[in-house]
């Protein structure tokens, strides 16, 4: 059994309708099996083309950068130095019931899905934040996966306030 044959891209306290959808249109085992230990470990750039291939039009002229190409390809050789199995177990957690409710959460939550993402369904996103009570939701309607890129700035003054 590979480390990612049990996970289903399903998680019960997501919508229903996004089964299936975590990365994609679909979310095929082939896919997730070539996240293991050859696919990325040995040839991440193999990986980020595969991954990109997924992504929106806005996502994939980031990637195109060849500076921001070669920080992600960096990052993902780094988090993958000692091997796959904590991405494996990170795939797995997100599949299976977390032992708490989303509305039990009480601490400052700040959810920032992007309306193109077409690697996470945008509606996970939306749905976490419609649970958790006092979550702050802001669907980015020009945003896509790569939040953290495009958005940072934005993200940051929204909660400045927190390392204040």
């Amino acid at each position: 059994m590979d480390q990612f044959d049990q996970y289903k891209f399903k998680h019960p306290a997501l919508p229903q309708e996004t089964e299936g959808k975590l990365f994609g249109s679909r979310a095929d085992q082939g896919f997730s099996q070539r996240w293991g230990e050859r696919g990325v470990t040995q040839k991440p750039e193999r990986f980020v083309d595969q991954l990109a291939g997924k992504m929106s039009a806005s996502d994939q002229s980031l990637l195109a950068a060849p500076d921001t190409l070669a920080k992600l390809i960096a990052d993902l050789r780094e988090a993958l130095r000692k091997g796959t199995a904590g991405m494996a177990d990170d795939l797995c957690v997100l599949s299976r019931p977390w032992g708490f409710l989303l509305e039990n959460i009480r601490v400052p939550v700040h959810i920032w899905p992007g309306a193109h993402d077409q690697v996470i369904d945008p509606r996970i996103g939306l749905t976490m934040g419609e649970r958790m009570p006092g979550a702050q939701c802001r669907l980015l309607e020009d945003g896509a996966h790569m939040i953290p890129l495009t958005h940072a700035a934005q993200i940051r003054a929204e909660i400045g306030y927190v390392s204040s």
